[in-house]
């Protein structure tokens, strides 16, 4: 197997059973521009743009079997603001509020516990029964 450098263009990337993985634009060797990543059973896994590799703006994420998981906005690679994550089967929904600096949500008549986050910044979470695990996710404290 032979890897080439990484250059400038519309690039995609494939899983090994050819399905494809990722698509986007790649400038000055870092994602830039709206991306879009798939499961290896074809179905859309995440979308959403990027600014010099840094995740910016809404990015959505989907369950394997095509329902939505979670939508919500980074600023400078970092989430910021609301998120709206839903359960697989879609029956549930969490609203998070992640800003830098700021430790404090109220949803649906419930305080969450701030939780400290690495790099600085903090985010609540308010949960309704379910926890989610994964990238969108990984390593939340729930209250």
């Amino acid at each position: 197997m032979t890897f080439k450098p990484i250059t400038d263009g519309q690039k995609k990337s494939y899983y090994l059973n050819g399905q494809l993985s990722g698509q986007g634009e790649i400038k000055n060797k870092k994602e830039n521009g709206l991306w879009t990543y798939w499961h290896e059973n074809g179905q859309k896994a995440r979308e959403g743009s990027f600014d010099e590799g840094k995740r910016t703006g809404t990015h959505t994420y989907w369950y394997p079997n095509g329902n939505v998981r979670g939508v919500g906005s980074f600023k400078n690679d970092k989430y910021d603001g609301k998120w709206t994550m839903h359960k697989e089967d879609g029956s549930e929904t969490i609203l998070q509020r992640r800003r830098i600096g700021e430790t404090k949500i109220t949803t649906a008549n419930r305080v969450a516990r701030p939780t400290n986050l690495a790099g600085g910044g903090s985010h609540t979470t308010v949960r309704t029964g379910l926890v989610y695990s994964g990238s969108l996710s990984c390593g939340d404290t729930f209250s």
